[in-house]
């Protein structure tokens, strides 16, 4: 009687574990990690958004062309620059949170001018030329 009972007790708890570990997997199915948004900010807009979990890199949308600017980045702390988002930002780390990154660009500085002026010798007036430096200009027949 005490083998049976013992058989019984062994093959209980062993169905038991397999009931527990089967619904401690879902039934088989992988558990799907929790993700969050991170959204991309341009003066006040939602440009795009890319959800994580963390541990992963991620893709960086690429900015917009703003005329007279260049793009420096995604950055976290709007107005101070100083922690930018990068694509491995998240790759050690989770995310556990929505969050939401901003475009710094930074103003295109206007390039030095100069004044042009042609000498004819003698011939008929010209008008001065104005130009930047990264420019180049026809020469006046």
């Amino acid at each position: 009687m005490r083998t049976r009972k013992s058989k019984f007790i062994v093959i209980s708890v062993a169905l038991l574990a397999f009931v527990l570990f089967v619904g401690a997997t879902g039934c088989g199915n992988i558990i799907e990690k929790v993700k969050y948004d991170i959204y991309f900010d341009i003066n006040g807009s939602t440009f795009d958004t890319v959800e994580t979990g963390g541990n992963e890199t991620i893709t960086l949308p690429l900015a917009p062309i703003e005329n007279g600017y260049t793009f420096e980045g995604w950055y976290f702390d709007k107005g101070t620059w100083q922690d930018e988002l990068t694509a491995d930002y998240y790759a050690n780390k989770p995310l556990n949170d929505n969050v939401t990154v901003y475009a710094y660009y930074k103003a295109v500085p206007e390039p030095e001018k100069y004044t042009v002026t042609f000498d004819t010798r003698g011939g008929d007036a010209m008008s001065a030329v104005t130009v930047a430096y990264i420019e180049t200009e026809p020469v006046p027949v």
